[in-house]
């Protein structure tokens, strides 16, 4: 049977959005990204924190769908995903792949390519690129310990042709 609720998570750079994005079509879902909700990104408030009020009504809302693709970085306020979710999907790829991908994202929008909402500074790539680091040392052990509760739900995928062929499975 095919998955009806998936929970992404990994760091930075990972491929949460990517995946998120062909899971949601393959499966006929609608997906969400955390930092949808996390942050207020509208144009005179780019890189403040959304209210936890609001935050947290978003989540549940969407959460109590019939099937949807969650993804982002963020465990501790998102415990529910973990526990409605079907499918918890863990990337982990290389330090050197998830920072490479960190930086030609911020390229393609700082150069107008990529049509997302987000704008870093380079301040905030710099700061992004530190906290990845702190991230994949300290919060993916507890991401895994966490997921690890769920028996049977949690797949960890280190590389593009695990994927790939994962998602060929679903066909």
């Amino acid at each position: 049977m095919k998955p009806r609720k998936i929970r992404i998570i990994g760091c930075s750079g990972s491929g949460k959005t990517w995946l998120g994005i062909r899971l949601a079509e393959r499966l006929g879902l609608e997906r969400l990204d955390l930092d949808d909700i996390f942050w207020n990104n509208g144009p005179d408030s780019f890189g403040a924190r959304a209210d936890p009020g609001q935050r947290d009504a978003a989540l549940e809302k969407f959460v109590s769908r019939d099937g949807w693709v969650i993804e982002g970085v963020y465990h501790q306020w998102t415990a529910a995903t973990f526990e409605k979710a079907d499918l918890i999907i863990i990337l982990k790829p290389g330090v050197i792949t998830s920072t490479l991908r960190i930086l030609a994202r911020f390229l393609r929008r700082r150069l107008g390519l990529d049509i997302s909402k987000k704008k870093e500074s380079l301040k905030g790539l710099m700061e992004l690129l530190k906290w990845n680091i702190s991230y994949r040392r300290d919060d993916m052990k507890q991401i895994e310990k966490t997921a690890g509760s769920f028996t049977g739900k949690a797949m960890v995928f280190s590389g593009k042709k695990e994927i790939t062929r994962f998602l060929e499975s679903l066909r």
